[in-house]
C-alpha cells in the first residue's frame, strides 16, 4: 500500500475559511478518491513534500505516483477532530482520519493524524507540506463508519412513483452510516439539519456532529466532530392527517410528516395541495428525521435517523416527489 499521506482536507473544511480555499480542497479531496492525476498534479506545489506515516519523505511525484497506481484505489474516509487554522496567503487542514480501500486487490484500513500546509499564489491554493503519523481510536467518542446501503432495501420501501413525474420509481437508497456508542453511554436526543447534519446528544452531556458528503448518489465521507449542544426548536404542527387513527406524529421537514402507526412502522406523508400520500415506510425505529428540497427538481433529500434492530444508523434517501 503507498505511504498515505493524507490529503484530505475538504471534509474538515469549514463555512467561515474562504470560498476558493474550501473549492481547492474540496477538488483535491475528489482528485484522491479518483485517482485524478492531472487533477492531484495542480493541486500540489512543485516543491511539496510528505512526511509520511512511515516517517518517509515523499515528493510531489511519488504521491501522484502513488494515488494513481495501478490496483489502488482509495474507496472512503472517516475525518475526527478537524483542525483548521488561516493566515493571509496560507491555511492548515488537517484532523485524525480512516481511510479505507484496496491496493493490489487486497483491503485496507488506516487511521492517521495529519496536517496540510497550504499556500495561495498567484491566485492559487495549493499544499506545500503534509505530516502524517498513525493514530489510535479515541475510546471516549462515538465511532461512525459507512454501512451497506444495499442493505436497507429490507428496512424502507418508496411509495408507487407519481403519475406525472417521468421516474418509474419513488425513491433511491443513498446512504448509509452506522454509529456506535461506547459502553456507559446512550443517546440522548437526535436532530437532523435538512438532510445533513446530524447532531447526536449523549447522556453524558456532550454533543457531536455528524456529516457526510460523496459525489451523488454515493457517500465516501463521514465525519464526526464535537460541537455545541443546542436545544430543539418546537415542533411544527402536521399538514397531513394521521395515516391511521391513533398514529404519532413525530415531526415535519420540508414539505413532508413523520407518523408513527400502531405496528411500528414509520411513514413519510406528503401533504400538498389538500392531498396526502404516503411516499416512504420504514421499519427503522426513528427517532428524527430531516428533508431538503428543491424547488427547481423534483427530488427531495431525506435523512432518517434511528435504529435498525439494535443499531444507530443514519440512513439517506432520495424521494421522487413533486
Amino acid at each position: 500500500m503507498p505511504s498515505v499521506g493524507l490529503l484530505l482536507a475538504a471534509a474538515a473544511a469549514q463555512p467561515q475559511m474562504p470560498y476558493d480555499l474550501t473549492a481547492a480542497v474540496a477538488r483535491y479531496d475528489r482528485a484522491q478518491l479518483e485517482g485524478n492525476r492531472g487533477a492531484l498534479e495542480q493541486s500540489l506545489a512543485d516543491e511539496y513534500l510528505l512526511v509520511n506515516s512511515s516517517g518517509k519523505t515523499e515528493t510531489k511525484a511519488q504521491l501522484v505516483a502513488d494515488y494513481t497506481a495501478p490496483g489502488f484505489h482509495l474507496k472512503s474516509l472517516i475525518i475526527e477532530d478537524p483542525v483548521e487554522k488561516l493566515w493571509d496567503g496560507g491555511a492548515v487542514m488537517g484532523g485524525v482520519a480512516t481511510l479505507s480501500g484496496t491496493d493490489g486487490g487486497k483491503p485496507f484500513s488506516i487511521r492517521l493524524r495529519y496536517a496540510d500546509v497550504w499556500a495561495k499564489r498567484n491566485g492559487q491554493w495549493q499544499v506545500v507540506y503534509t505530516h502524517a503519523e498513525h493514530a489510535s481510536a479515541n475510546p471516549s467518542e462515538p465511532h461512525v463508519r459507512l454501512g451497506d446501503v444495499a442493505s436497507l432495501s429490507s428496512v424502507i420501501s418508496f411509495g408507487a412513483p407519481d403519475p406525472f413525474l417521468h421516474f418509474d420509481k419513488g425513491g433511491e437508497l443513498w446512504w448509509r452510516v452506522d454509529v456506535d456508542l461506547q459502553p456507559k453511554t446512550a443517546l440522548k436526543n437526535v436532530r437532523v439539519f435538512g438532510y445533513a447534519p446530524v447532531d447526536l446528544q449523549l447522556n453524558d452531556g456532550r454533543c457531536f456532529q455528524v456529516g457526510f458528503e460523496g459525489k451523488q448518489p454515493q457517500m465516501d465521507e463521514v465525519s464526526l466532530r464535537p460541537t455545541d449542544c443546542r436545544e430543539a426548536g418546537p415542533i411544527r404542527a402536521p399538514a397531513s392527517p394521521p395515516p391511521q387513527p391513533g398514529a404519532q406524529f413525530l415531526g415535519k421537514s420540508w414539505d413532508l410528516d413523520a407518523w408513527e402507526e400502531h405496528n411500528g412502522k414509520t411513514v413519510l406523508v406528503q401533504s400538498r395541495n389538500g392531498h396526502a400520500r404516503t411516499v416512504l415506510t420504514t421499519s427503522m425505529k426513528v427517532l428524527a428525521f430531516g428533508a431538503l428540497g428543491s424547488p427547481d427538481t423534483p427530488m427531495t433529500e431525506v435523512t432518517l435517523a434511528g435504529y435498525v434492530g439494535k443499531q444507530l444508523t443514519l440512513a439517506t434517501v432520495m424521494l421522487f416527489i413533486p
